[in-house]
């Protein structure tokens, strides 16, 4: 016999259910292009990113990195950049999440 704990629920977070991630994400890639490479990305752009994993945010701006960089020098960069940049989940929960839990 184990002592495991019965889950009484599991949540899958689709984006927009608990919080609206995209808009943070979309806004933390157009820092760290901008900070990290002095450059700006027009929103159209960064649009192209809404959805995807970190390969579509490479992708989405690639022609703005410099040309000797792949996915991993990208990632690499963009991980580094987001460490003193926290996300505040908690800030960005939608109001109405915890009591509809």
């Amino acid at each position: 016999m184990t002592n495991a704990t019965a889950v009484e629920a599991v949540i899958f977070d689709m984006d927009g259910v608990l919080i609206d991630s995209e808009v943070v994400y979309m806004n933390r890639l157009r820092w760290f292009v901008r900070d990290f490479l002095g450059k700006q990305v027009p929103e159209e752009r960064l649009l192209t990113m809404v959805g995807a994993t970190g390969n579509g945010h490479f992708e989405a701006v690639r022609e703005y990195c410099p040309p000797d960089w792949d996915i991993e020098v990208f990632r690499s960069h963009y991980r580094e950049f987001g460490k003193d940049k926290p996300i505040d989940y908690p800030g960005i929960l939608f109001p109405d999440a915890l009591p509809a839990l």
